[in-house]
């Protein structure tokens, strides 16, 4: 990721005009390519019993989340993780619909919380304060 900044900044003269190309760079990323970050982080497992192979993955994808300028919301991130697979194909439909890129954790456990009882399921038994 370093090497590809400054390639693309490294004929700048001014500092301004680096912080000009950075912004360029930056806010290019499309909202499918934020979303495709998150799931990315939202789906890592251990991979050939490695922690440290996962711990490198997560730091990597928190580091590309980062550097577009999102901030990451470490309950809703648990929380997915918690649910998928079991609920892969809401996590998929809310993604398709475009109402995941914006959802919160109180929201998520929210929507979830309606499914489940329009499907005539248990309660959820969730402290949201």
């Amino acid at each position: 990721m370093i090497e590809e900044v400054i390639k693309y900044i490294i004929f700048c003269s001014t500092a301004l005009e680096a912080l000009k190309k950075l912004k360029e760079l930056y806010d290019s990323h499309s909202e499918l390519e934020i979303i495709q970050l998150l799931l990315k982080l939202f789906n890592l497992e251990m991979k050939d019993n490695d922690p440290l192979k996962s711990a490198s993955e997560i730091k990597t994808s928190f580091h590309d989340i980062e550097a577009i300028g999102i901030k990451v919301d470490l309950q809703l991130i648990a929380f997915i993780k918690v649910l998928h697979p079991v609920y892969s194909n809401y996590l998929e439909s809310l993604q398709v619909s475009g109402k995941l890129k914006d959802i919160t954790f109180d929201k998520l456990v929210c929507k979830i919380a309606k499914r489940e009882k329009s499907l005539g399921r248990k309660r959820l038994h969730l402290n949201l304060m």
